[in-house]
């Protein structure tokens, strides 16, 4: 009776170290090996996504937009993630929230 091969010994792709594997379809010694063989594939693709994402942050922190308070009517400087911002703080963020919920129970 035949006796079945339960390992095998290959070379990885990416350390180029022989291993022995269960399986024949095997191509890395170990998971390490196969994450860093896949960060270097795709290596460049992934460090130009970053620099352009650091650009974008670095351009929109160093933008400054004036903005007049929707509540108090004073003006404010907004920084760039900001920009959208309605009011200058805190408390005229709340007495407008307070001033719409107010009217809808009026409404009522």
């Amino acid at each position: 009776m035949a006796t079945r091969k339960t390992s095998y010994t290959y070379y990885c792709l990416h350390c180029h170290r022989s291993y022995r594997a269960k399986s024949s379809r095997s191509q890395y010694c170990s998971g390490a090996c196969r994450a860093k063989a896949s960060r270097a594939a795709h290596g460049a693709i992934v460090d130009d996504q970053a620099a352009a994402s650091e650009r974008r942050n670095a351009t929109k922190s160093a933008q400054r937009f004036e903005r007049v308070c929707s509540q108090c009517g004073e003006p404010f400087t907004a920084n760039g993630k900001q920009g959208k911002r309605l009011y200058c703080g805190d408390k005229c963020k709340k007495r407008a929230y307070l001033a719409a919920h107010r009217t809808e129970k009026e409404l009522r």
